[in-house]
């Protein structure tokens, strides 16, 4: 059905126009608002969350494989006071307590049997190979910081 009307062609353009310009101002307030809304938040707030935005906690698991050897070990253990005594030893040029180190981190059977798989591998255990060892389990278990 069509609609007669009694209004001009200009007349219906300029409610369009009307129309289209209350719509045009309504999307600026809209706008207007949500810029208002951002400038409120902070940058961290407005920045999207990264992984290294969550600190690990002292009981979560890090885990490890040293030449076959799967371990867990708690990111607490390196701020154990017998740790910290073993560590103070190796500072003091007791390497004995290097090896009670990873003893301590890994267990005596892990560590053993890293050293183990070390010697069938290559016919000797290497003691860089260990420290190497050393430096990544303290890297993984963020001691440095």
């Amino acid at each position: 059905m069509t609609e007669t009307t009694d209004r001009s062609p200009a007349e219906l353009e300029a409610d369009e126009l009307d129309e289209l310009r209350a719509k045009v101002r309504e999307l600026e307030a809209r706008d207007a608002q949500i810029e208002h809304a951002e400038a409120a938040l902070s940058t961290r707030d407005r920045s999207p969350a990264k992984p290294q935005d969550r600190k690990p906690a002292d009981t979560d698991l890090v885990k490890l494989a040293f030449y076959g050897v799967d371990v867990e070990i708690q990111r607490r253990m390196y701020k154990d006071w017998r740790m910290v005594r073993m560590i103070g030893r190796t500072q003091k040029g007791d390497m004995s307590a290097a090896g009670e180190i990873l003893d301590f981190l890994l267990g005596e059977e892990a560590h053993d049997q890293i050293v183990e798989n070390i010697i069938e591998a290559e016919g000797w255990c290497d003691s860089e190979k260990i420290q190497d060892i050393t430096k990544e389990l303290f890297e993984a278990l963020d001691a440095g910081n």
